[in-house]
């Protein structure tokens, strides 16, 4: 008989938090229990216990099924999340999940403290006394006005849902009273700044919650036939994804390319086992383009065709940035991001007026008296936006002059947003490829940016030296401009050498080079970023001259004049 049993941390086990639990695992003649623990968050401990005095008795398995790490009546500490699988001597697998730790946050409610940074796994416990509340029932809601949630959630209604709540009407965001108790406890599963209130009095001060995201789970399944259910799934760089099946026989999982072709026929990167949970995750740490296949079971009657791969799309992960706003220190440096990032202003003081976006044709005039178009609204520490599409941004704020004390007639906090994948990019237009030659490091992806609105426009990329079979018939359209805003196709070059790019609109082609990380870094191939002669402000007078230089030979260098990414070659 096998067991398992979890209590908290004995003497015997130091730890810095006391809240890490030691899970117990007997194994009894070789065998795992029947029902294994059911939540490992990372920092958890499992202990292993077996009745047998072999030297080893229980073996982790390693992702490439050759090492393993010897473990005798021992502890494993599980700093990371994922999947750990240990075999027994009787060969028996036992599998075990590690989630990511769930941390409770203490908020005073009527403290000093105004600002709360926290992920969205975590939880918030607001903490109060009803004296202080003055008898009269607490508020907690959230301020609509000031709170900037992503772009793609539909509001705070679409987070604050009844599905959390169980109450039959969201009023109509977040709003909750409390009449007896003295905590409430709360999860924001959408990243975003979130100024909570408690009083609907708009001289008291909002509490602010920097919610960054933390690493999702994404699940994918596949069916009786070992066909994935969907085609596409778009993650940020680090989530994880889970390959859940439904079907009683098992099947390996491969890597391929976009056509389904095996990229390794003789190394799935997931082998059923037997006596074990089979679940299989894999984290994505490097953005780009990822296709993945099973062995499908194909009837033979019918003669069933193949179906597409799963592809999967890394775009880069969201961070938050943060400038600090105090006497006498205003950074003006622009803020350089990705799209969906998000950039916070904390102030050292208590402000009340929201940003100014400034125009592209602001006149001087307008500049000066920008301020005039600021909105009041209610007490609090900080301001936040989303970046939402490509393009230099320029944002003013009394509360910078303010705050700072800067004698300055206006502070500008600049904010440069670059579409993912943009580093590496082929522009198509007027029947060509521009460049016609890209140098790129392995592992790399390259986007394709589309001037024409044509749907049916099809890239293929060939390689010289590895020719895999190329069916046209099965390249399904993958949409890609949902996810990456005008970017027509994306392709990760997981192998060295050259390649031919064609489309099938026109008959010329280009080339791309792929080098080790190594050699591309040695022999300079990659493009320099083109340069500035001069030392100009950010905001310079009207009819300023500029030179750009580029240390790379034969560069073309492409430019805008309105702050957008370049989108096609200009000549002067």
């Amino acid at each position: 008989m096998a067991s398992s049993e979890s209590h908290r941390l004995n003497d015997s086990i130091q730890s810095d938090d006391d809240a890490d639990i030691i899970y117990v695992i007997d194994i009894t003649n070789g065998s795992f229990p029947e029902q294994m623990p059911d939540r490992i968050e990372s920092g958890d401990i499992v202990e292993f216990k077996t009745d047998k005095t072999d030297e080893y008795d229980i073996f982790q398995v390693y992702k490439d099924e050759n090492d393993y790490y010897r473990i005798h009546n021992g502890f494993e500490l599980f700093d990371e999340t994922g999947i750990f699988c240990f075999k027994t001597a009787t060969h028996q697998i036992g599998t075990i999940i590690v989630a990511p730790k769930i941390n409770i946050h203490p908020f005073p409610m009527f403290g000093d403290q105004l600002i709360l940074k926290l992920n969205t796994y975590d939880f918030i416990q607001f903490e109060w006394k009803m004296s202080e509340s003055e008898d009269d029932p607490l508020l907690i809601t959230v301020d609509a006005n000031s709170s900037v949630v992503p772009d793609t959630a539909g509001g705070l209604t679409g987070i604050f849902g009844c599905s959390m709540h169980k109450c039959v009407k969201v009023e109509p965001f977040f709003r909750q009273y409390f009449h007896t108790c003295e905590a409430f406890v709360l999860n924001i599963p959408q990243h975003g700044l979130y100024n909570f209130a408690y009083s609907d009095s708009r001289d008291d001060v909002l509490l602010s919650m920097i919610v960054e995201n933390a690493v999702t789970n994404h699940t994918v399944t596949y069916n009786e036939r070992n066909t994935f259910e969907r085609n596409t799934l778009v993650i940020n760089r680090n989530d994880q994804v889970w390959f859940k099946s439904t079907s009683k026989n098992l099947a390996n999982i491969h890597r391929t390319d976009e056509y389904g072709n095996h990229l390794d026929v003789n190394k799935p990167i997931f082998q059923p086992q037997l006596n074990s949970a089979n679940c299989f995750m894999q984290q994505f740490q490097q953005t780009g383009m990822y296709y993945f296949s099973t062995d499908v079971i194909l009837d033979q009657e019918k003669k069933a065709s193949k179906s597409p791969p799963l592809a999967i799309v890394v775009l880069p992960e969201i961070r938050f940035h943060y400038k600090l706003i105090r006497l006498s220190d205003f950074d003006p440096d622009a803020i350089i991001t990705n799209i969906n990032d998000f950039v916070v202003w904390q102030f050292e003081q208590i402000i009340r007026y929201g940003l100014i976006q400034l125009r592209s044709n602001e006149t001087l005039e307008d500049l000066v008296s920008c301020h005039d178009r600021a909105v009041a609204g209610r007490n609090r520490q900080c301001l936040a936006v989303e970046c939402i599409m490509p393009g230099t941004f320029f944002f003013a704020n009394p509360e910078f002059e303010r705050v700072s004390g800067s004698d300055e007639d206006r502070l500008i906090s600049t904010i440069i947003i670059d579409p993912p994948f943009s580093k590496t990019c082929f522009l198509i237009a007027n029947d060509d490829f521009f460049p016609n030659v890209l140098y790129v490091a392995q592992n790399n992806t390259v986007s394709w940016i589309l001037l024409s609105a044509d749907q049916y426009h099809r890239i293929f990329v060939e390689s010289d030296d590895n020719k895999r079979p190329i069916n046209e018939d099965k390249l399904i359209d993958r949409s890609i401009e949902q996810y990456v805003n005008d970017t027509h196709h994306l392709y990760t070059f997981d192998q060295c050498g050259k390649f031919t790019i064609r489309s099938n609109r026109f008959t010329n082609t280009a080339t791309v080079i792929v080098y080790s990380d190594d050699i591309i870094r040695n022999q300079k191939k990659q493009v320099v970023k083109p340069q500035l002669i001069e030392d100009i402000d950010i905001v310079s007078q009207y009819g300023t001259q500029i030179h750009l230089k580029c240390p790379s030979q034969e560069a073309t260098v492409y430019y805008t004049l309105d702050g957008s990414i370049p989108t096609r070659p200009f000549k002067n």
